[in-house]
C-alpha cells in the first residue's frame, strides 16, 4: 500500500514556499480520504480544483493574493503526493527483487 504525505508535511512544505501552512486547503482535499483511501485523490485533486480552492477562498476571504497562493498550494499538494507515489512505487520495484539477475539454467547439448 502507498503511503501518502501526512497533512503536517504538506502544511511545512507551503509554509517554506508560501509563507502559509494553507491547513484549510490540506484539509479540504483530503477529505475524501475516509470514504475513499489512497484513491481519494480522484475528487478535489487536479488543476481544477486549484481554481475551486482560489475560487472560494476569494469569496470567503475577498483577498485575491490570499485566493493565488491557495490555488498554489492545491497544486503544490498535488505534486507532493503524485511525487511520493512515484518515489514509494519505484522503491517498490526492488522490494519484491525483481532487479536481481536471475540465473539462466545451463542448456545441456
Amino acid at each position: 500500500m502507498i503511503a501518502l504525505p501526512r497533512r503536517d508535511e504538506h502544511k511545512r512544505l507551503t509554509r517554506l514556499l508560501l509563507g502559509d501552512d494553507f491547513e484549510e486547503v490540506h484539509r479540504w482535499k483530503d477529505e475524501p480520504w475516509r470514504r475513499l483511501g489512497v484513491k481519494h485523490r480522484i475528487e478535489r485533486h487536479g488543476l481544477l480544483s486549484a481554481f475551486e480552492v482560489a475560487l472560494k477562498t476569494y469569496l470567503e476571504t475577498g483577498d485575491i493574493e490570499y485566493a493565488k497562493k491557495s490555488a498554489l498550494a492545491s497544486i503544490i499538494h498535488d505534486i507532493q503526493d503524485g511525487f511520493s507515489t512515484m518515489v514509494k512505487m519505484f522503491i517498490g520495484c526492488f522490494r519484491d527483487n525483481s532487479y536481481k539477475k536471475r540465473k539462466r539454467k545451463k542448456r545441456h547439448r
